[in-house]
């Protein structure tokens, strides 16, 4: 047998010709015991982190020039064309207006001029009016010998008949009663300050014809009853208040 070179390692043994080469060992793997499967790992959920939106900046590559409005051409769609600021119109009697305003309730600036001491004024000129006609009425049925029986009857027949005529025909006429003309006050439309038509005027009338009679029998307690006299009241003003607004 030939001995290797100096510095060289050894030659490996020869297997003698005719033996196997052993084989080399295998790790042992692990088997899974019978009847118990291998769990299953689910993966974990990561939820995204939230990204704020990225706006562009007018100028900036990617956003959309603003829309120049050229004099004479038509609005571009989308986009209002500005015009003037509303102004203030005063109402004019007669023409419809805002169902929220009252005309002539206390307080109301298109009626400055103070009407209160003219209005007690004009009530107690028709207050008298009809009094005197149903005093007129009372002493004359004793004159009348087909009347003088009954000279109480005539005298608040008298009253109803005068009332009627002087405070619906007449004031449906002229928008004033006698003592409402001779302080200059008339009597105005509460929804828009125009004319005050027949059907509100009876009403009105008839409402407080009621009120006088409830008045009076709790005076002499007889009768019960409660009626609001603001609700059916017509609104009363100056005329020379009308007359402004007119000339607006």
């Amino acid at each position: 047998m030939s001995l290797p070179p100096e510095g060289r390692p050894p030659y490996p043994p020869q297997q003698p010709p005719g033996r196997p080469h052993p084989q080399q060992p295998h790790p042992q793997q692990p088997y899974p015991q019978p009847g118990y499967p291998p769990q299953y790992q689910s993966p974990q959920y990561q939820p995204p982190q939230y990204q704020p939106p990225q706006y562009q900046q007018p100028g900036q590559p990617g956003y959309p020039a603003p829309v120049q409005q050229q004099p004479g051409q038509p609005p571009a769609p989308g986009y209002a064309q500005p015009g003037p600021p509303p102004t203030y119109q005063p109402p004019v009697p007669g023409r419809p207006s805002s169902p929220s305003i009252v005309h002539g309730s206390a307080g109301d600036p298109r009626y400055p001029s103070p009407r209160t001491l003219r209005r007690t004024l004009g009530f107690t000129v028709d207050l008298l009016l009809h009094l005197g006609c149903a005093v007129g009425a009372f002493f004359g049925s004793k004159h009348v010998p087909s009347l003088s029986h009954l000279p109480t009857v005539w005298a608040i027949v008298a009253w109803f008949v005068v009332s009627f005529v002087h405070r619906v025909l007449i004031q449906w006429a002229t928008q004033a009663s006698l003592g409402k003309a001779l302080f200059g006050l008339r009597l105005v439309r509460p929804v828009d300050g125009g004319r005050v038509g027949f059907g509100m005027l009876v009403k009105a009338w008839l409402v407080s014809i009621w009120a006088t009679i409830l008045t009076v029998g709790s005076i002499a307690g007889s009768a019960s009853g409660d009626v609001d006299e603001n609700s059916f009241m017509l609104p009363v003003v100056r005329r020379r208040d009308i007359r402004a607004l007119r000339g607006r």
